[in-house]
């Protein structure tokens, strides 16, 4: 019998692989809102959740964590308390502050709750066309992207020298790629959720992809996410190197094209050649890093104004703008942003949270396997990794992701009775 909380639960699923994989950024006074196609979706979601656990109070999400509810209103509380202070400080509400870290978290808590009531109810067909949808449209994304790449060759390189996707930004695509990496694989090593021929260019295409974004970040996340799946045995070696093999050498196939794009036009309206990110031999001493660890010097040097409770939400940014003018930077480290405006309280609750979660995910999985849960651990891992080179608290699927996993639900997922 088809139930109709399974068929919202698979629907829930579907909508959030496709949308999850588009962001957009939106000016907003002097900064910017990073907004993604699953927002729209979210609140119709989250209402409907909303409504069913006010008619079923017995279905309501029940977690593998003790206390998971007190640890959000927890967290709640002290980011309200960041944000008073942050208000103190600069002497007005910054939109940065009030509207992106503020009001993004309650986004989060809607992530999270939400992706705990679809694990109640979804399927396992339900979670291998999510795996299948979320892998195949990334892989696709990856192969535009890279088209895009190799044509701006022809017109200037500089406008478009790592791919994007439509995630916004090299790092939010790489790590949109590392997590269905880690997912595809983990589940395909129990069960076939595509055939192996789709599986073997799913990867290669998705290998190619991180490689051309060009994200350090996302690749040391998936360094973490490849030592989960090996703890819980969750790789298939021979595909994987098979694989990889074949990647490296369409990337060496590929690293040729631009330079035979550059002998095909005039010199005069030849623009520079470009040689790919991941080749430059300054990709880790460039711009970008000495970027970072000037911000990570200014951002130790003002949390020291309050190591216990922070400078504030938004004071960083703000600061930035007054010092350096434009736009206005963020602190390219989540746990070094969590210091700097929350303080070591902040630190201590999120970080008490985060590691809570994990483990309590962990020790489950160790009793009673599952490899879609198996991935999201690795999910977590990724963005452990990431976090220590980009801002990767508020990426949406991380949220839905973990709730999901978190969530007490009966091992096979069959629809309730």
């Amino acid at each position: 019998m088809d139930y109709p909380q399974r068929r919202l639960a698979g629907w829930i699923l579907a909508a959030f692989a496709i949308t999850f994989q588009v962001l957009v950024n939106i000016p907003v006074g002097g900064g910017y809102l990073r907004l993604g196609a699953s927002d729209l979706l979210l609140p119709v979601f989250a209402g409907v959740v909303a409504w069913h656990a006010a008619r079923h109070p017995a279905q309501v999400p029940r977690w593998i964590v003790p206390g998971l509810w007190f640890w959000l209103a927890a967290l709640t509380a002290w980011l309200t308390v960041a944000l008073v202070i942050g208000h103190g400080r600069i002497g007005a509400w910054q939109e940065w502050a009030l509207v992106n870290k503020f009001a993004g978290w309650f986004v989060l808590v809607a992530y999270l709750v939400v992706g705990g009531w679809v694990a109640q109810f979804a399927g396992r067909p339900d979670e291998d066309r999510f795996v299948r949808w979320l892998a195949v449209l990334a892989a696709g994304l990856s192969l535009v992207s890279l088209a895009r790449y190799l044509v701006m060759q022809a017109v200037n390189p500089e406008l478009y020298p790592r791919l994007e996707g439509i995630a916004g930004n090299p790092n939010s695509f790489g790590c949109l790629l590392a997590v269905a990496w880690v997912v595809l694989v983990a589940v395909q090593s129990d069960r076939q959720v595509m055939s192996v021929r789709h599986f073997h260019w799913t990867i290669v295409s998705l290998n190619i992809g991180l490689l051309y974004a060009g994200s350090r970040s996302s690749w040391l996340g998936l360094v973490l996410g490849l030592a989960v799946l090996q703890a819980f045995h969750c790789i298939p070696w021979r595909p994987l190197l098979r694989a990889s093999a074949v990647s490296a050498v369409l990337c060496a196939l590929i690293a040729q094209v631009p330079p035979f794009i550059h002998a095909t036009i005039p010199p005069e309206d030849a623009p520079n050649l470009s040689e790919p990110y991941f080749l430059r031999p300054s990709m880790v001493d460039d711009t970008g890093v000495s970027h970072r660890v000037r911000l990570m010097r200014e951002a130790l040097a003002l949390w020291q104004e309050n190591p216990v409770a922070g400078v504030g939400l938004g004071t960083f940014y703000w600061a930035d703008r007054q010092a350096h003018g434009g736009t206005g930077a963020v602190i390219h480290n989540t746990a070094l942003w969590l210091l700097t405006e929350t303080g070591l309280v902040g630190v201590a609750l999120f970080g008490g949270f985060f590691l809570a979660g994990t483990l309590r995910l962990w020790r489950r999985l160790r009793l009673e396997p599952d490899p879609l849960g198996v991935g999201i651990l690795a999910t977590l891992a990724i963005f452990l990794g990431a976090s220590v080179g980009m801002e990767a608290m508020y990426q949406r699927h991380l949220w839905f992701l973990a709730g999901y996993a978190l969530a007490l639900r009966p091992p096979l997922r069959q629809a309730p009775v």
